[in-house]
């Protein structure tokens, strides 16, 4: 495993710029940066553990178009749409 030091190094020196010796990164924070990427990331069961709930997802029956109709313009549409409402 690549520690965070050989990295920063590595791209540095595809930058063209110089090493991290020179930029002032300390072991200790090197040291921390490793530790905490060595760490495993919360899993999606400790997320739902700590109150949140999952649920699937729900979605609105929609009816497909009658093959034999001609289809609507979308004026005619709007019109039939508007008419509904004005009757409600």
């Amino acid at each position: 495993m690549t520690t965070i030091r050989e990295q920063w190094n590595a791209l540095l020196g595809r930058l063209g710029l110089a090493s991290d010796t020179e930029n002032g990164v300390s072991d200790k924070q090197l040291e921390t940066l490793n530790e905490a990427l060595a760490e495993p990331a919360d899993t999606p069961a400790e997320e739902t553990a700590a109150g949140q709930t999952v649920t699937a997802t729900r979605t609105l029956p929609h009816e497909d178009p009658s093959p034999t109709e001609t289809p609507r313009s979308a004026n005619q549409a709007a019109y039939d749409s508007d008419l509904r409402n004005f009757r409600r």
